[in-house]
């Protein structure tokens, strides 16, 4: 029960994000947890993320990040990170550049290295 409603709270998001899109825009969504104590240095590490996007010549793609009310009931996944990518083929030559993949084994390196979570890409639908 749990993954389906996970699920449905990925479309959900998924449609909003793309409600204004082109068509060829895509959102990608990650679902996870994090300790709280955490949050700080995560959110960091995005703003150095979307810095080297910029950096390499894609400034209309970009990560945000959301999270549940304290008072949300919810067990898991918690936290939502939304990626925004104009296209296909920026998307690809993002995560496929140097700098950032260097960026991403940073984390991977830090105590934030998010291992569980749920990910799917969205693309826009008949707009």
């Amino acid at each position: 029960m749990k993954k389906i409603i996970a699920l449905l709270v990925l479309i959900t998001i998924g449609f909003t994000f793309n409600a204004s899109a082109q068509k060829e825009e895509i959102n990608s969504v990650h679902l996870f947890d994090l300790d709280g104590q955490l949050e700080p240095r995560y959110l960091a590490y995005i703003k150095k993320l979307n810095a080297v996007i910029k950096q390499i010549g894609y400034p209309k793609n970009y990560y945000s990040v959301f999270k549940v009310k304290a008072d949300d009931n919810a067990d898991k996944y918690r936290y939502c990170e939304i990626g925004h990518w104009t296209n296909e083929a920026d998307y690809k030559a993002i995560h496929q550049n140097a700098k950032f993949l260097a960026q991403k084994e940073e984390e991977k390196k830090s105590a934030v290295y998010i291992n569980e979570q749920l990910y799917r890409r969205y693309y826009s639908v008949g707009q």
